[in-house]
């Protein structure tokens, strides 16, 4: 892939997936993948209570480029033997938020990407937003399942899990993302704190950790760096502002001012979900110019094609079994050795997930045709016509940029 090198997650040793479990086995609950090495959580060890930052898109490369000469991410650096983990493939906010709810791999809790197939439906939908991507589905469906059906997460949730070891979970979330089919699933046996500032979300933690008696997990979620380098591009003077203001309030608003019981009970984790590449949405390539390419999708039970998923560094297809070859040579011909284009089989599926416990709709989502663009090339398929990409920062792919994230461990009481 060019220069830019290719990882693979690491989920039976060092990525997100194994965080999620050394955070339940921290509690003493049941976990279902391999933990950490111990010197990761060394220095919170025996904290009553923890605190998970995500920031997302803080990737291992632009925490290092910005983010570790700030005063406060520094210091949190500084005793770290390791500083780094994989995500989970692909390299989305959906596949690795829901391993942080549900602490298991997308093969298992299902969601991996943006845009995705859901035969229950018979549709290809976003599932965070939980909207049909094109006018050719019937969105009327959507609505009629209802709130706990379990449709997109079927999986125990890790606030459950640690509900049953008497552990209380917050989850601090943008106020924005309040309502929703997958917040209603993800969020189960926790308590969500909407927040509509750093600033209000800072002042909430801090009164919830000096009040709160006993055990108690905190989950935040900061998504406002990915829309940063989504709109700017990741290497901008706007992201490395935006750290500056992240870790300025976090030390001033949080870290100094906490009493000190609690800053000595407290452990933080801050990570992220995933990073990103800088992109030209000028030279995206669109499937959909390949001549009569619809004739090669399966249809759903309704009689309308299953359009591509994922999205532009990672595309999903479903395509008739006797068309796979006729299609597979199409898009090789098309794509002119910009992009990886891979048959789904089980050596490639194990590499990219794993070969672990298997959602039952998994296979049905996950179509049998991956286009993986090469270096920080872009492919994708416009459901509507006047539908553009325009993002300068993209993920999704398994580059070192989009896949290595930073991990970062220590007591709040340590970072004063």
């Amino acid at each position: 892939m060019s220069f830019y090198k290719s990882v693979y997650p690491d989920i039976t040793k060092n990525s997100l997936v194994n965080l999620m479990s050394s955070i339940l086995s921290h509690y003493g609950a049941r976990y279902s993948y391999p933990s950490l090495d111990r010197r990761f959580f060394k220095n919170i060890d025996g904290c009553e209570k923890l605190v998970f930052f995500c920031i997302d898109s803080l990737g291992l490369n632009i925490w290092n480029e910005y983010a570790i000469k700030y005063s406060l991410f520094k210091i949190l650096q500084k005793n770290m033997h390791e500083n780094s983990i994989t995500s989970v493939f692909p390299s989305t906010t959906s596949a690795a938020l829901t391993t942080m709810h549900t602490g298991v791999a997308p093969r298992e809790h299902g969601i991996f990407e943006w845009n995705m197939y859901f035969k229950e439906l018979n549709a290809v939908i976003n599932p965070l937003p939980y909207r049909t991507v094109s006018p050719i589905y019937d969105s009327q469906m959507l609505p009629t399942i209802n709130n706990d059906s379990g449709i997109l997460i079927n999986v125990p949730t890790i606030y459950e899990k640690l509900l049953k070891k008497s552990v209380k979970s917050y989850i601090l979330y943008p106020k924005q993302l309040a309502n929703g089919v997958y917040n209603n699933e993800a969020f189960k046996g926790a308590e969500p704190i909407w927040y509509i500032s750093l600033s209000d979300l800072l002042l909430e933690l801090k009164e919830r950790l000096e009040s709160c008696k006993g055990k108690a997990y905190f989950f935040i979620y900061w998504p406002f760096l990915d829309t940063i380098e989504h709109h700017y591009s990741p290497f901008t003077r706007q992201t490395d502002v935006h750290l500056k203001m992240l870790n300025d309030l976090i030390q001033e608003v949080l870290i100094k001012d906490i009493n000190g019981k609690s800053a000595k009970n407290t452990g933080f984790i801050l990570t992220s979900d995933h990073g990103q590449v800088e992109c030209d949405p000028e030279e995206t390539i669109y499937l959909n110019q390949i001549k009569n390419i619809n004739k090669h999708f399966e249809k759903t039970s309704l009689g309308k094609p299953i359009l591509p998923s994922g999205n532009v560094r990672d595309v999903f297809l479903h395509v008739k079994d006797k068309s796979l070859s006729r299609a597979n040579y199409e898009i090789v011909k098309f794509l002119k050795n910009k992009a990886d284009i891979l048959i789904l089989d089980d050596k490639i599926i194990n590499k990219f997930f794993g070969n672990g416990k298997t959602h039952p709709s998994f296979f049905d989502r996950l179509g049998n045709l991956l286009v993986l663009p090469k270096a920080n090339k872009l492919v994708w398929y416009k459901y509507t016509p006047d539908k553009h990409f325009d993002h300068k920062g993209a993920h999704g792919g398994f580059t070192e940029e989009e896949m290595m994230i930073p991990l970062l461990v220590n007591r709040l009481s340590a970072l004063r």
